[in-house]
């Protein structure tokens, strides 16, 4: 009598959309899944590759993830099913692979939802990348000496902050010139906060 074992795949990464008291996640199989507030799957979209990252853009209300090879801008078509019941499906609006190699990991993607751009992080480097046009207008290329871990966008200054596995902290200006560095954690910064 032993335990039987689901195949279930792996959870690459799940946040949270309050205005639609929804769950949105990335698993293994390249599935992206939408579960409402009590886990129950409410719909599915197959991407054509593994999504490592996913951010909720709320001001044009659609999902951006950073893929292995492009950043996918993803619709969110609600269809009411009944009176607090409704399902959210998900269409690939555009694909941008402007300045992205199929072997580019896009494991961050931050949003500047005023000018619809996003700053993906790739490696050593962060791309930023027009929502509207779908292309690349920008390059921070090896910014760090090991794979930055986050970045984040600061509009009042313009300044795009990036982290890194080495502890590094980093201040970009608008033009990608280096503002200041931080540096004195002796291991990976994770996470930045505006």
């Amino acid at each position: 009598r032993g335990t039987k074992l689901l195949n279930i795949p792996e959870v690459m990464c799940l946040i949270y959309i309050p205005q639609r008291r929804a769950y949105v996640g990335s698993s293994s199989d390249n599935q992206l899944k939408v579960f409402n507030d009590q886990f129950e799957l409410r719909s599915s979209a197959t991407c054509r590759s593994p999504i490592l990252s996913i951010v909720h853009n709320e001001s044009t209300n659609q999902l951006v993830t950073g893929n292995v090879g492009n950043i996918t801008v993803w619709n969110i078509q609600e269809e009411k099913r009944g009176l607090d019941d409704y399902v959210m499906k998900l269409y690939v609006a555009k694909v941008v692979e402007a300045g992205i190699t199929n072997d580019m990991w896009i494991i961050h993607v931050h949003l500047d939802p005023k000018n619809q751009r996003c700053f993906a992080v790739c490696d050593t480097s962060v791309l930023v990348i027009d929502l509207v046009d779908a292309t690349c207008t920008a390059q921070l290329v090896q910014a760090h000496q090991r794979p930055i871990t986050r970045c984040l966008y600061v509009p009042k200054y313009q300044y795009c902050v990036t982290t890194s596995k080495s502890g590094s902290i980093k201040v970009w200006d608008r033009r990608q010139q280096l503002v200041h560095a931080f540096s004195g954690h002796t291991k990976a910064v994770t996470a930045v906060a505006n």
